[in-house]
């Protein structure tokens, strides 16, 4: 997986590559993808930083403490067995 400084590498040369043209669609395609490498950045970090705060799910995948309540209730049938209902 990449690391937020690949992602963040990406954005600066998605913003030098967006600088450089005069093509407005072009520019603003550029834009966009600068500002999704600095957002998957952002979210790889995050994932560093709260590696000891994440769970894995049985397809080994990691996810956050919240959605794996979540994933555990719909795997427990949801709303069709919530005793709450």
């Amino acid at each position: 997986m990449p690391s937020s400084s690949d992602f963040r590498a990406d954005a600066v040369r998605f913003a030098a590559l967006a600088r450089a043209s005069t093509d407005p669609e072009i520019i603003k395609n550029l834009q966009e993808r600068e500002r999704s490498s600095n957002t998957l950045a952002d979210n790889a970090q995050w994932l560093v930083d709260h590696e000891g705060h994440t769970v894995l799910r049985s397809d080994n995948k990691e996810i956050a403490g919240d959605e794996a309540a979540i994933d555990r209730w719909n795997a427990e049938g949801g709303l069709e067995n919530d005793s709450g209902q």
